[in-house]
């Protein structure tokens, strides 16, 4: 059996730049399923050049608490209220929860794929929550024919239909992209939309790819990557009522075998619920992920800060 494109010349996507490659490759008890050194799915959110762009453009400061690296705001002469954290067993496997529980942050918010238990930690994710990761196979054909049925026929409806899946490598295409996904989340409203300036940031950068689908020549979907060993997909959106409700799973499995040609091993589809997002999880199952626990934490590593800032989001109208 062939793969679908394998040996077709109008198969559009060329090899991703290969950029620098962060290394982050700690093996934690809930990657051991991935049977090797996969990164956690965040782990490019522990990478210096990343979140400094962010920061930039969010107006957040860059915080390095014992080497985890987080993002943070700060009052002046009060220190750090408010603070972000992602994936922090990639910079202090077995050390990191606590270094995190004396950081000082009034209230910190943690994404992890480890379990912790710590008095200061407190669990505000689903039970079920779990980041799917998509183990990328040496044999691309071997893998194509353990995908779900429905997921390849998807796969060839679009190559028969004629969309065509490349690598965006200029501005406009990336604007053409931002516009897509603010019209598909109706601003945003749906899910959250990057702002064009960090989208623009990321890919001048070569921190960021972008995979573009087109049908007749106009752009109906997009994915925007980060990272190395692990692909991690930051955003995407794909509009199926422009193109005669063709499916996007063609796009997702270019992009794939693109990846694959750079050194890509994992490609992480993101975390969800299966309870609370049914239909998200059915279609990303077709591609026969690995379910990794994932979990969220609050922390208040500073109670007199973490009142200060409650206090100050009472006055904004918010609560925490």
């Amino acid at each position: 059996m062939t793969t679908p494109r394998d040996n077709d010349p109008a198969l559009h996507v060329r090899s991703a730049p290969q950029g620098r490659i962060p290394d982050f490759s700690p093996v934690t008890d809930a990657m051991r399923t991935l049977e090797g050194a996969c990164p956690p799915p965040w782990a490019m959110y522990q990478d210096r050049r990343f979140l400094e762009i962010c920061t930039r453009h969010y107006g957040w400061a860059l915080a390095d608490w014992s080497g985890i690296l987080g993002v943070e705001r700060r009052l002046p002469g009060v220190g750090g209220l408010r603070g972000r954290v992602w994936s922090p067993e990639a910079r202090a496997p077995g050390t990191w929860a606590q270094a995190l529980a004396d950081s000082g942050v009034g209230i910190l918010d943690v994404i992890t794929n480890e379990a912790v238990d710590h008095p200061g930690f407190q669990r505000t994710s689903p039970a079920d929550l779990v980041s799917m990761i998509v183990r990328i196979e040496d044999d691309l054909d071997a893998m194509f024919a353990g995908f779900e049925k429905r997921l390849r026929n998807g796969i060839k409806k679009g190559m028969h239909a004629g969309m065509a899946i490349e690598l965006g490598e200029h501005p406009h295409e990336l604007e053409a992209f931002h516009r897509l996904l603010v019209g598909i989340t109706q601003g945003g409203v749906r899910y959250e939309v990057p702002p064009m300036p960090v989208l623009d940031a990321l890919h001048q950068e070569r921190i960021g790819r972008l995979y573009l689908a087109r049908w007749h020549g106009q752009i109906v979907g997009g994915l925007f990557v980060l990272g190395g060993l692990l692909t991690h997909g930051f955003v995407s959106g794909f509009d199926p009522s422009a193109c005669d409700g063709l499916p996007s799973s063609l796009l997702y499995w270019d992009a794939i075998r693109a990846e694959s040609a750079r050194g890509c091993r994992y490609l992480d589809l993101g975390a969800q619920s299966p309870a609370e997002h049914p239909s998200l999880t059915l279609a990303k199952r077709g591609f026969r992920p690995i379910h990794v626990p994932a979990y969220r934490y609050t922390v208040v590593a500073s109670a007199w800060r973490a009142r200060l800032m409650r206090g100050i989001d009472r006055l904004r109208g918010r609560s925490t």
